[in-house]
């Protein structure tokens, strides 16, 4: 079989999940390429925070080639047009061949794009079951005052979501410091991150996947 190439259109959270996703379980003889117009991420979670004045843009901006994976090719260009039928991409830059549309929301993020790696990485490879999105979600909710709510369960849940919303407190809110040091952190600071985070999950029983 010859190489894929599979484009992923924004370097935001959901994008970027998905591209170290597909190149953790795609061979390397399948491309993925990031496309984003600029080479700057901005951790949008924190943006809050630059405007009262608790962030400097600068703190809450990172390369974008520092979070991918070895062998996720990254192009920055403007996407111009997308034409799902000749499955093109029209950018700035070029025309560049595409694949199917995915669909994202900031609370989904992680999970989508955990899910529509698997399943396009399974449709390529042509092995394994069809992975489906859960539906489980979350996000913080900023109360001022250094105190933050969190809201998490199944967005998708019949006849009704089940969303449970705890008191806002100061524990979800170092919450989400701990998910902005996990997603800006290099190195042994991603590392406790990211181990405090999922401890804190399954203390707390908060359904996510880091």
């Amino acid at each position: 079989m010859t190489g894929k190439t599979v484009l992923i259109l924004g370097g935001g959270i959901g994008g970027i999940v998905t591209a170290n996703a597909m190149r953790d379980r795609l061979t390397s003889k399948h491309r993925v390429i990031l496309i984003d117009k600029r080479m700057d991420y901005v951790f949008s979670p924190s943006l809050l925070w630059v405007m009262v004045g608790w962030r400097r843009p600068e703190r809450i901006t990172k390369d974008l080639r520092r979070l991918v994976r070895p062998g996720v090719e990254i192009t920055t260009t403007q996407v111009q047009e997308i034409d799902p039928d000749a499955q093109m991409v029209m950018t700035s830059s070029g025309d560049l061949a595409n694949g199917k549309p995915l669909p994202k929301a900031g609370v989904f993020a992680e999970g989508q794009g955990q899910t529509v790696a698997l399943r396009i990485a399974e449709e390529i490879e042509g092995k394994g079951r069809q992975a489906e999105f859960d539906g489980l979600g979350f996000c913080w909710i900023e109360t001022g005052g250094g105190m933050a709510g969190f809201a998490s369960g199944e967005f998708y849940a019949e006849p009704d979501p089940v969303v449970p919303l705890p008191h806002a407190s100061r524990m979800w809110h170092w919450g989400k410091i701990l998910f902005e040091k996990y997603w800006l952190g290099q190195g042994l600071t991603r590392l406790m991150a990211r181990t405090m985070l999922r401890v804190g999950s399954k203390i707390l029983g908060v359904s996510g996947s880091l």
